[in-house]
């Protein structure tokens, strides 16, 4: 999913800045987000000692060459790094949803959902289950901190309608 985004956002970004001349490929941009996100995790990543977190001299080092064969400006890169120092990059909580081993960015919905059981008499009874629907996927919880998935069910090519009639496939 990230690749996606990052691609769709170093595509979009590309083409607007095409005329500013500082970048000579869209593979420019990818490369520099990425680069950016690394930086902001790792200067930020309170688990890291001070003294084993990237300094700027790294991070133009690890971005030598990525414009076309050429260096961007040091300016940029400098100016980059300063911003990322100063104000880490963090997602509004609203933005996503975690549990102890899947962080989901930017889920579609997530919420409670009931499911009908049979029941060894033939008796339904509903089961709540916390769920969280993303990436074409829908995964199921027992409640909203469990660390694992009870269920996932991929929703690629499923069909959606009401009874008797036939609705286009399920676009997340």
């Amino acid at each position: 999913m990230l690749d996606r985004v990052l691609n769709a956002f170093a595509r979009r970004f590309f083409e607007v800045n095409r005329t500013q001349g500082w970048y000579a490929t869209e593979d420019t941009v990818y490369i520099l987000s990425f680069s950016i996100m690394l930086l902001n995790t790792d200067l930020h990543n309170r688990n890291l000692p001070q003294k084993e977190k990237m300094r700027l001299e790294d991070f133009v080092r690890n971005n030598r060459g990525i414009n076309g064969g050429q260096d961007l400006p040091r300016e940029l890169l400098t100016s980059l790094y300063n911003s990322i120092k100063q104000h880490e990059m963090r997602m509004k909580e609203g933005d996503m949803w975690e549990s102890n081993s899947l962080t989901f960015i930017a889920p579609r919905i997530s919420g409670w959902l009931e499911k009908k059981v049979q029941g060894h008499l033939g008796i339904g009874r509903f089961h709540r289950y916390w769920f969280v629907l993303t990436n074409g996927c829908l995964f199921y919880f027992r409640g909203p901190t469990d660390p694992d998935p009870r269920c996932i069910i991929i929703l690629e090519s499923v069909m959606v309608g009401g009874e008797g009639e036939r609705a286009g496939e399920f676009e997340e």
